[in-house]
């Protein structure tokens, strides 16, 4: 546990988002970010745990693992994303 506890202090690369209804459409407008159902690689990776229907999750409810990308390019094309996807909400 004392090994566990010193690896999981720091920052962390999850980010979570509340997006309502385009969580759908920013997924599938990030060209940086690929949809998933689990994290862990080097890219960049989403969930959307609503769409399975079996958890208590708001639907536009949205997990975000940072990669390797880098990180203005990162924080770009998820922000390009978020843009185009509130104009089809």
């Amino acid at each position: 546990m004392a090994s566990a506890s010193k690896a999981l202090t720091g920052h962390s690369d999850l980010i979570l988002g509340y997006v309502a209804a385009a969580a759908d459409e920013l997924l599938a407008a990030a060209d940086l970010v690929t949809d998933a159902t689990s994290f862990g690689g080097i890219r960049t990776t989403a969930e959307r745990r609503a769409r399975w229907g079996s958890d208590d999750i708001p639907e536009g409810w949205v997990r975000l693992s940072a990669g390797c990308e880098q990180p203005d390019e990162l924080l770009r094309d998820v922000s390009e994303a978020l843009a185009r996807a509130l104009e089809h909400a």
